[in-house]
């Protein structure tokens, strides 16, 4: 998913409102078709089509076949998964219809239709498997003495590391964080990111907790720096501070490439082929072992898996809302988040839509994040998803639906 911007509007009073952009549409006339879209209970289409190229130097095309499997060489890469299951292809319909296969007998995972009026369908029914982006941090960090402009002894610590980077794209900064029990005169530490502060941890949190936050590259350079500002030595960072990693959350574009024939009236063929674009965007995958907030500071959409089922009393993951909605300039008092149940085939699924909005405006709400549990739950309604995820917006509204078509 692109980023989602927030824009305020100056103009009449008509025209001055919170403006909530949706999610980008998928033109049905290109060769692209998102993932996401496999979400249950999603409005957004799994199907695109498209027209064949058809060169001058075939005249009244009679027929049009997809090419043989042993001849589909970008098929055959290995790298086509779906489950940790190689793709397995068939031909049908007298050539004009490609199935792929988790493996021989697995679920189906695309189709592609060819007809004789030079066009094609393709339809997305499964998740085709994605290589984990790579951690963009090193394994060791090099730590640097700051003098504080307080004390004259340099008596802090600030870990700095610069990031490549590409210009204003999207990225995802982790790290887990235990404070040290029983200790108070630790001064509070400060997260930075491009020189803007993300956060600070304070010396009074006593359990561990993870922290997940959506970050730009700089728009200025090919590098960004990231900063913890404020740690009493280097053992306490190595100490307290793990799992630390930048990846990028850029789209994916995973490209499938589909050979055909085309044989005219003379019985002449012409080989070409056609490019689907299978898109996706990293998820957040939680597994509910430790605490985690997940940070919202600007409105980027958010896929979030959550892996194993919480059974403790209180939730352990946290999607915190607060800064996003400081961010727009919406009042404590006018914030609205929505959590919505979808429903596919009049059944409950096990995604869960949040929304935000501004009570004093006549918009429509964003998603800024579909929840999607990957255990049994669907039928319990939003109790399962309130047993998993707090949502902290800074205030109480909160709305919930359950089992509503999205």
């Amino acid at each position: 998913m692109s980023k989602i911007t927030f824009d305020i509007s100056a103009g009449s009073d008509e025209d001055n409102n919170l403006s909530f952009p949706q999610r980008p549409e998928h033109d049905q006339n290109t060769s692209f078709i998102d993932e996401i879209g496999l979400l249950p209970g999603t409005p957004e289409p799994r199907a695109i089509s498209g027209a064949l190229t058809i060169s001058s130097e075939t005249q009244h095309v009679a027929q049009v076949k997809f090419e043989p499997i042993h001849e589909q060489h970008s098929l055959l890469d290995p790298m086509f998964k779906s489950h940790g299951k190689d793709l397995h292809y068939t031909l049908s319909h007298d050539n004009q219809m490609l199935t792929a296969t988790a493996g021989p007998q697995g679920p189906m995972v695309f189709t592609a239709e060819l007809n004789n009026h030079g066009g094609y369908t393709f339809t997305l029914h499964d998740h085709i498997d994605r290589e984990a982006p790579a951690n963009l941090l090193p394994n060791e960090y090099e730590l640097s003495l700051r003098q504080t402009l307080d004390d004259p002894v340099p008596t802090q610590i600030s870990l700095n590391h610069d990031v490549i980077t590409q210009h204003n794209a999207p990225y995802q900064l982790a790290f887990y964080y235990k404070p040290e029990a029983g200790i108070s005169e630790i001064n509070p530490i400060h997260i930075y990111w491009d020189n803007q502060l993300l956060h600070t941890l304070y010396p009074t949190e006593h359990e561990e907790r993870g922290y997940i936050f959506s970050v730009d590259g700089s728009p200025e350079q090919d590098m960004t720096r990231l900063q913890f500002v404020g740690i009493p030595n280097e053992d306490y960072f190595k100490d307290h501070f793990h799992d630390i990693s930048i990846i990028s959350m850029a789209q994916h574009k995973l490209p499938l490439d589909i050979g055909f024939s085309m044989i005219d009236a003379l019985g002449n063929t012409l080989q070409n082929h056609f490019t689907v674009n299978v898109t996706t965007t990293p998820a957040i995958e939680l597994t509910n072992q430790d605490p985690l907030n997940v940070m919202y500071d600007q409105g980027v959409y958010q896929t979030i898996i959550v892996n194993e089922e919480n059974f403790h009393n209180n939730p352990l993951t946290t999607i915190n809302l607060d800064t996003l909605f400081n961010h727009l300039a919406i009042p404590t008092e006018n914030r609205l988040v929505e959590i919505v149940q979808r429903e596919e085939n009049g059944l409950a699924t096990n995604v869960y839509e949040v929304k935000i909005s501004d009570k004093s405006e006549h918009l429509e709400p964003i998603t800024v994040a579909d929840v999607q549990l990957s255990f049994p739950g669907g039928n319990g309604g939003l109790s399962v998803f309130q047993r998993n995820i707090f949502i902290d917006e800074g205030s109480n509204n909160i709305l919930l639906h359950d089992h509503h078509i999205v």
